[in-house]
Parts: structure tokens; sequence; C-alpha cells
């Protein structure tokens, strides 16, 4: 060139340097593939992508999907999850939106529900494209087989309002929370051992199940004059009430079991007959006998499995739940709900326990309580 530089695109003056035709051809190609649509495109859109839903899960459980993986994309892509979290490739659980690249694998997770025959989502999004995990808890434990028990001679279901009326002649049905209960039917119906409250003014009420004031809330039934004499009585209880009684006889003041108070550590009995009455919580068997120890194993607000054994039945003229005779301060308030009255010498008593545990363990599930 004149001022004594070189040219890089061209040679000899006249013809073009490798270098230019290197860069024309560059150009070119450029040009052609923005022409025919042959240029690399950013990619963030995933392939469809599919969680496999989840049935019979056990409630209130951590429950993780199937992995995914992420294909179709060029380059990072957005991910975000709703009603759950998600992990990429194994590593934390977030729930925090982040970005994901081809060919990583991606889980969510969520907590089941805690009632029975419930279904819960999570919803993943990666650029676009989503998916939805479902889990559904197993049905709740039927009173089928407790029902056709020899063993079974009542059998209370406090989830089911159909059974539940505000009137004690069963006309008027329960159908809110907010309406007392002045009856609930046995359902076994062998001795139609139907709950009934003994005035207007002592119904408890639904919520929870069956949830009794502490002041003169009672649900009775009358023993047949014939029949066994030796039973279990099984029954939830959720209270933090100090000082109370689960069952009493409704005409007598010395029969009844289940009698509770807070600081009474003397030798005193949790109900009459002590000495032959026997004491479950959640199937592991309370060993003493005096009321301060009830009390610490039930009333600490969670429902606990409660069970009475060797009950003499020909003690009691009637059986009156959170009732007591014996003195008002044992009136017994928060839930407390019956599930069976049990033959403890049939046969078959041993596996009529065994569903009624199970059915106990529905019924908590159920209620959310």
């Amino acid at each position: 060139m004149a001022d004594g530089t070189t040219n890089k695109n061209v040679i000899d003056g006249v013809h073009p340097s490798p270098v230019a035709v290197s860069a024309m051809a560059a150009a070119i190609s450029s040009a052609v593939q923005a022409i025919d649509g042959s240029a690399p495109v950013t990619d963030t859109t995933p392939n469809a992508f599919t969680f496999t839903d989840a049935t019979n899960a056990a409630p209130s459980t951590l429950t993780a999907s199937n992995a995914i993986t992420v294909s179709g994309i060029n380059a990072a892509s957005a991910i975000s999850v709703s009603g759950g979290e998600y992990q990429i490739n194994g590593g934390s659980w977030v729930t925090a939106a982040g970005t994901v690249t081809n060919g990583q694998t991606v889980k969510v997770r969520l907590t089941s529900s805690s009632a029975a025959s419930t279904t819960s989502n999570v919803t993943l999004t990666i650029g676009g494209v989503s998916d939805t995990f479902s889990v559904t808890t197993a049905a709740a434990a039927g009173q089928t087989g407790l029902l056709t028990r020899t063993a079974t001679l009542a059998a209370w279901d406090a989830s089911d309002r159909t059974t539940m009326f505000q009137s004690a002649d069963s006309s008027v049905p329960v159908t809110a929370t907010a309406q007392p209960v002045a009856r609930m039917n046995d359902k076994r119906g062998v001795y139609n051992y139907h709950l009934i409250a003994p005035t207007d003014a002592q119904r408890p009420l639904p919520t929870g199940g069956l949830t009794f004031d502490g002041t003169d809330d009672s649900l009775n039934f009358a023993f047949a004059g014939t029949g066994p004499t030796l039973g279990t009585m099984i029954y939830i209880v959720k209270t933090t009430d100090t000082v109370g009684s689960i069952g009493n006889n409704t005409s007598s003041t010395t029969a009844f079991h289940g009698a509770f108070k807070s600081g009474d550590t003397a030798s005193s009995s949790f109900g009459n007959n002590a000495s032959s009455h026997k004491y479950f919580k959640n199937g592991t068997q309370i060993t003493s006998n005096n009321h301060n120890l009830l009390f610490t194993n039930i009333c600490d607000g969670v429902a606990n499995i409660l069970e009475v054994s060797t009950i003499t039945m020909t003690q009691y003229a009637s059986l009156a739940i959170a009732y007591s005779r014996y003195d008002a301060t044992f009136m017994a308030s928060g839930v407390i709900i019956p599930i069976a009255l049990l033959d403890q010498n049939a046969s078959d008593y041993a596996d009529a326990l065994t569903e009624a545990r199970a059915f106990e363990q529905a019924i908590i599930g159920r209620l959310g309580i």
C-alpha cells in the first residue's frame, strides 16, 4: 500500500488472501443459514415429561416421584415447582425456582394428606412444560370385619355423620359440626347399644369426632340384661383436661373406669376393680394404678387409643361416656370417641381387637385429630 502497510485481504495487490476468503465464506454461510433456517437456535423448551402418580400412600408421609430426565433443550431452562419440592441429579430438595440443563434428572415430592382417600398434588414446570405428580392416600380401614365378629358387642363410627342425630329419636340428622349430638347409633346392631344424651343440654358436639364440655355432656347406653359379662371398651381420647373419668355407671358412684387426675399419685385406682381392670395406651399396657399416671399418659393433647379391659359389665346398669356420678370434678372434657365394646370371652376376641385398633387409626386419620 502507498503508506507502506500490508493489506492482509489481498496478495500481489490483486487476489484475495486466504484470510479474506475464509471471512467471506463464513459471511456467506451465515447468510445462507439465516435464509434457510439452518442456523443453531437456542431451545429451552424441553420434551414432555411424565410423573407416575402414587396411590395407597400412607397418610402424612413424604412421598417422592420417579425421576424424569430433561431432554430436548440446548441451553439452561427455567425450573419451578408448586405444591412441594424438587431435586436435581440427587441433590438437595428445594422450593425456589432455578435452572436445569439437558440430561439432568429431576424428582418432586410432597407430604401426603393426613386424611384417607385424599389426593395431594405437586406440579413441576420446566421451560413452560409442566406435569403434576399426584399422591392419593389409602382408603380408610372399614368396619366390615369388626362388624361381623362374634366378639363385637357394639361398634360406633364418629366419622360417619349418617349415624349421628340431633334428636334422641333419630328424626333430626347431624349435618354440621355446630349441631350437637343427641344420638350416635351402634352399627353392630346385635344389642343396639346406641349412644344417647340424657337431655338436650348434655349433647356433645361432633367436632373432632365427639367433643365433651366437661360440665354435663354425656352419651349413654344401657347394657343388655343378658349376654357376655366381661368386656373391653375401646376409645380414642384427645384431651388436656387435668381431672376426669372416661366411663361411668349412670346409677352408681362406685362403678367407673378411666379416672385420671393430675398430681394424684396415691394408690387410688383408675376405676373400680382396679385389681382386674387393665389399661392400654396405643397397645401398650399402663402397669400402675394411680390417677396421675393415667393423666400423664392420655392428657397430652394427642389422640391416644385407650383400651379398658376386664370390665365386669354386670356392675354397670348403663355406661355414660365422659360423665361422673362419683364426683362432678371428674366430668371429662375434650375429644372422647367410643370405638367398640368387645366380648373378651369370645373365640375371635383377638381378631376383633386387632381390627378395632386398625379402625381407630383410620378414624384418627379420617377426622384429622
